[in-house]
């Protein structure tokens, strides 16, 4: 419902990815999430969403905001009173470059001490995992992307192409993995991921993320032609067709 209207029981909870997908069905898109309320157990959210230029905020039920920001690979914010409630630390947030890497160690280590996702062997066969790469390779040289990032929500990073160091790609798949798993500390992984994002892609002028049921496909570049974002749902399309899928169809974003 809209700020300010008078409260009415929500119907079902449906997935965040069908919530995109309705979404686009209409030509809007999630514009933010904010948490405007922390308790024990729940965040509770308003979403924007934004039809050309409108712009409507609505109350969403606890925790299904920080899911479609997930979803959608939104940043999470927050108004002063619940970083206040949250005791977080506001020098984190204005950007102080010392207080910035104590953050990134600090979430580093957390990332690092999660369970382990899965390996790409127990969710594709050998023969699966080869076409796949074969198929994200040629993804690469036709729209001449610098970075290819292809993982599972899981944490499971599954391929990767260009000139980035695997180890951090491995450790932003896991990041974002984690933050699936919507823990109390979602909004920290939030930011920890755009952060590595930032690291990952920044230099770069154009970045492609594609969620498509469980899997997430990344590309980052110099120069975005027109070809640039059909070749890639092209590419989903064929994706979709080999690996195992679970929940509704996905979306893209062009940054």
């Amino acid at each position: 419902h809209a700020r300010g209207e008078k409260w009415e029981a929500p119907p079902p909870t449906i997935m965040p990815d069908l919530s995109l997908r309705l979404l686009a069905g209409v030509e809007a898109e999630i514009k933010g999430v904010v948490i405007r309320q922390l308790t024990d157990t729940a965040f509770y959210t308003t979403v924007t969403v934004g039809i050309d230029a409108q712009r409507t905020e609505i109350d969403v039920r606890p925790g299904e905001g920080l899911a479609l920001a997930a979803a959608a690979g939104l940043s999470i914010h927050a108004t002063q009173q619940v970083l206040a409630t949250a005791a977080l630390n506001v020098d984190e947030l204005n950007g102080l470059p010392e207080v910035q890497d104590s953050f990134k160690q600090r979430m580093a280590a957390i990332v690092d001490a999660s369970t382990p996702p899965p390996s790409a062997t127990t969710l594709l066969t050998p023969e699966l995992k080869a076409r796949i790469d074969d198929l994200l390779q040629q993804l690469h040289c036709d729209i001449g992307s610098t970075v290819l990032v292809f993982m599972h929500r899981s944490g499971t990073l599954v391929s990767s192409l260009g000139s980035h160091d695997p180890s951090a790609l491995a450790h932003y798949s896991r990041a974002m993995g984690l933050q699936e798993q919507n823990p109390r500390n979602v909004a920290d992984l939030s930011r920890y991921t755009d952060m590595l994002i930032d690291e990952i892609f920044g230099k770069y002028s154009w970045l492609l993320i594609h969620q498509e049921h469980d899997w997430r496909l990344e590309l980052g570049g110099p120069t975005a032609t027109d070809m640039t974002r059909p070749r890639f749902r092209q590419a989903m399309q064929e994706l979709a067709q080999l690996v195992p899928v679970n929940g509704s169809s996905g979306y893209d974003r062009l940054y």
